[in-house]
């Protein structure tokens, strides 16, 4: 049996699934690398939290009322120096609930929407790093919305690349025209008294 030089109907059904599986693991990557500074950023952000909830020597705004900072006995864990903040120990926990845990749970969102080349999953996570870019203004908000904006483009040509093919306007208005002719005048609709 001679090779003509053709392919088979299954040797080009297996070239576009290694080609579809390499694309997706390539939107992956990128998507990863754009999420990572942010998601680092926000890791670090409730780890800060943590330690703060969990350090004896750090005293929120609602433990004050009953403390006397003078005194300190010498065998003390706290006799090098304590922190105050005027934070309450629950609104540390909402914020690092909200804001870095929006952001994490945006960065999965998007990994999410990359694996399974959803385009709408990283458009909903591209909003949601705008939106955290609100409470994060003066510090990381510039990451935040060059991640949101990558994310964006990233969906944009995910949605080009995956999307079935959509007809102009004018196909569509011949289409339908083809289709009424074919109803009433090949199917003799009017001409049956």
């Amino acid at each position: 049996m001679e090779f003509s030089g053709e392919i088979g109907i299954v040797d080009r059904l297996e070239v576009n699934f290694v080609e579809v599986v390499a694309m997706r693991l390539r939107t992956f990557l990128l998507v990863g690398l754009v999420v990572l500074p942010m998601g680092f950023v926000a890791a670090r952000a409730i780890s800060i939290v943590a330690e703060e909830s969990l350090n004896p020597c750090f005293h929120w705004s609602d433990e004050a009322n009953g403390y006397d900072i003078q005194h300190v006995r010498p065998g003390d864990p706290c006799s090098g120096g304590t922190t105050w903040t005027s934070e309450t120990k629950a609104q540390a926990v909402i914020t690092a609930l909200l804001v870095p845990g929006g952001i994490l749970a945006a960065a999965a969102l998007a990994l999410y929407g990359a694996g399974t080349s959803r385009a709408g999953a990283l458009v909903i996570a591209a909003c949601i790093m705008f939106v955290e870019a609100i409470p994060t203004c003066f510090s990381v908000a510039p990451i935040s919305i060059l991640t949101g904006a990558a994310l964006m483009i990233t969906a944009r040509k995910m949605h080009l690349r995956t999307r079935p093919r959509v007809r102009s306007g004018t196909e569509e208005v011949l289409g339908i025209q083809a289709r009424l002719r074919h109803l009433f005048l090949d199917q003799k609709f009017f001409l049956s008294e």
